[in-house]
């Protein structure tokens, strides 16, 4: 039976109850649980059964709380989803939120600005190590509706046909 989040921090004592996630996470959780808009919308969203939303209709606090908690466990997301009925999106509308990443050649904005949140909600110096891997990649050329994506890229746009496909990708 589903059971009405009285407060949010039942989801984090839940969570923490059942040993669902780490306690990074419900670090990171309960900083974007402090954030007082998404309250507000969790809570809008305890008060009704399903909402009408389409997966670009999400307020951006909500769509922050279901990546975030997506990320860290996939099953505490469901425990949240199901058994306390807060309209969360489902899990082929997260998968299609992932699909909308720049996913270009470089360093992504989003890798860069997610590193950054992590470090800066630790409270003390964050010790990194770079690492890259050459991988070996599916040899094929497409089409994104804008450009040819599939050839050896160096991080500048030529537009020349006489690059080879790309058949390895050096990772960092």
């Amino acid at each position: 039976m589903a059971r009405k989040v009285e407060s949010l921090e039942d989801i984090i004592a839940a969570l923490k109850k059942n040993d669902l996630v780490s306690e990074n996470c419900i670090a990171v959780l309960e900083k974007c649980l402090s954030d007082a808009s998404l309250q507000l919308v969790l809570r809008q969203l305890a008060t009704r059964k399903h909402l009408p939303f389409s997966d670009k209709q999400y307020p951006p606090e909500l769509r922050t709380f279901a990546l975030t908690l997506n990320i860290y466990s996939a099953k505490a997301y469901n425990f949240v989803r199901e058994p306390f009925d807060l309209c969360l999106p489902h899990q082929k509308t997260i998968s299609k939120w992932y699909r909308s990443v720049d996913r270009s050649a470089g360093y992504s904005d989003e890798c860069l600005k997610a590193v950054q949140a992590h470090a800066t909600s630790l409270g003390h110096p964050l010790t990194c190590a770079l690492m890259m891997d050459e991988m070996a990649i599916r040899r094929q050329v497409e089409w994104d509706g804008k450009m040819y994506t599939g050839y050896v890229d160096f991080g500048s746009q030529v537009d020349d046909d006489s690059l080879p496909v790309a058949k390895e990708a050096l990772v960092f």
